[in-house]
């Protein structure tokens, strides 16, 4: 019995579905896991860019954040690359934050 090219396609999509699952999964689980390892280290709630608290909120909704949603959007926006791990204490992405954010108290000053 010939194999029709509708259910070819139709099989091909399944995988590529599944196989999208399966890595989402597998990242979130990676995700996770890193944050298992910033709560040993002391270091979870604390945003990786900019060393900044992490809102209890945004922890509530995405246990496993490891960014501030400025900073993440400044990562979607292209302005700064992820972070691998922490890299924050050099203060290099301070200099990203804008002066409203001075204003609102968000920077601290060690003057």
């Amino acid at each position: 019995m010939p194999i029709h090219m509708a259910d070819i396609g139709s099989d091909n999509y399944e995988q590529e579905f599944t196989l999208g699952l399966m890595t989402n999964e597998r990242k979130t689980v990676q995700e996770i896991l890193l944050a298992l390892k910033r709560i040993e280290e002391g270091t979870y709630g604390m945003c990786e860019g900019t060393g900044e608290p992490i809102p209890k909120a945004r922890l509530e909704a995405f246990p496993w954040a490891r960014y501030s949603v400025r900073y993440a959007e400044m990562i979607e926006n292209g302005q700064v690359a992820e972070s691998m791990h922490n890299d924050f204490s050099n203060g290099r992405y301070l200099s990203l934050l804008t002066e409203a954010d001075d204003e609102e108290g968000l920077l601290e000053n060690d003057d």
